[in-house]
């Protein structure tokens, strides 16, 4: 069964005339069985801008507990709009978005992104004392690493 990665942003504006540096919080969402999904959320920094050509660039870090400390910065930038589509590459990842009123709706996938599991266990164990819970953040990573790919939606105005 393959897992999906949603990542929810809300923010109030893609403007200005250049990149613009504004981090905002969001959510990052693994979705999960039932039972890990109390793990599978996280909150996450994000940015949304426009160039000066209108272009999207969308920005976030992976949540740490996913990724150890050494979040890699997720970096998309608008390659191409045809047909209603919005197709988004970079050095890590790209995606396949379709806008709505208000929303910009990505399917996304990391070929670029190498994870260390081992790593990612390390830490987990570090940050978390209850063994219960750990297990369960564990397998929430475990689940993300296998197969990263995703979900990213955010709104605009």
């Amino acid at each position: 069964m393959k897992h999906l990665l949603l990542i929810g942003f809300a923010f109030t504006s893609i403007g200005g005339s250049a990149w613009e540096s504004q981090w905002k919080a969001g959510q990052y969402i693994v979705p999960v069985p039932e039972h890990l999904s109390p793990y599978a959320t996280f909150p996450v920094m994000y940015q949304a801008n426009k160039n000066t050509e209108g272009k999207i660039r969308l920005a976030y870090k992976l949540p740490e507990d996913l990724v150890t400390r050494e979040t890699p910065e997720i970096v998309l930038e608008q390659v191409q709009m045809e047909g209603g589509l919005i197709r988004f590459e970079g050095e890590l990842g790209e995606a396949s978005c379709r806008k709505s009123t208000g929303t910009i709706t990505c399917f996304v996938i990391y070929p670029g992104l190498s994870i260390d599991k081992a790593a990612v266990n390390s830490f987990l164990d570090a940050k978390y004392w209850n063994l219960a819970d750990l297990a369960l953040r564990k397998n929430v990573a475990q689940l993300f690493s296998t197969d990263p790919k995703g979900i990213v939606s955010y709104v605009i105005e």
